[in-house]
């Protein structure tokens, strides 16, 4: 069997796990950790595809970053075949397991993520200290056709560590548990 038709058939497997009804989220850094998630709620949960994606958020960036600042992301696709496995989704696309600069992000999203500036500080980079988010900000997710949307759904697992490349010194780090449902 190819890598690719096991990688397949371990993806088609995990569609049997349990889909949460519930975000989970931990900050995986320390306490001294210069971001700080305080607050994120998503709904609906499970995500449908498609639909819409209502976020709430309270960020807390407590000095300026430096324009060197690295946003790494896993993401995992929890299936269980006989035991529990987690199998990483790569990068592609910009979607994925995928490593970002942080001041980037603002066309990387289109300015979306202006939104969850603080009314005082400049959508721009580098990021100033402050508390960043919103409520009940509206996402559009858009439909996905055959074997996409049924290879979805199901249970994920994403971890988002951020790094001060100049000092090589983590500056955040989150987790979370999510699931995908089709509409």
């Amino acid at each position: 069997m190819s890598q690719l038709s096991f990688l397949i058939v371990l993806l088609c497997a995990g569609t049997v796990l349990a889909v949460r009804n519930k975000l989970i989220l931990e900050n995986c850094g320390g306490a001294n950790d210069v971001i700080q998630m305080k607050h994120l709620s998503i709904t609906p949960m499970p995500i449908t595809i498609p639909g819409n994606l209502i976020i709430s958020a309270n960020v807390t960036v407590t000095r300026d970053l430096s324009a060197k600042t690295k946003i790494n992301v896993k993401l995992y696709k929890q299936t269980k075949v006989i035991f529990p496995i987690d199998i990483k989704i790569p990068c592609i696309k910009n979607a994925g397991s995928c490593s970002y600069d942080g001041c980037s992000l603002i066309s990387l999203t289109k300015g979306v993520i202006c939104d969850f500036f603080p009314k005082n500080v400049e959508c721009a980079c580098p990021f100033k200290a402050g508390k960043y988010g919103t409520v009940n900000y509206t996402v559009k997710i858009p439909s996905a056709s055959g074997i996409i949307t049924w290879l979805a759904k199901g249970d994920y697992k994403a971890e988002v560590r951020i790094q001060d490349e100049s000092s090589n010194k983590q500056l955040g780090c989150f987790r979370a548990l999510l699931s995908l449902g089709k509409k």
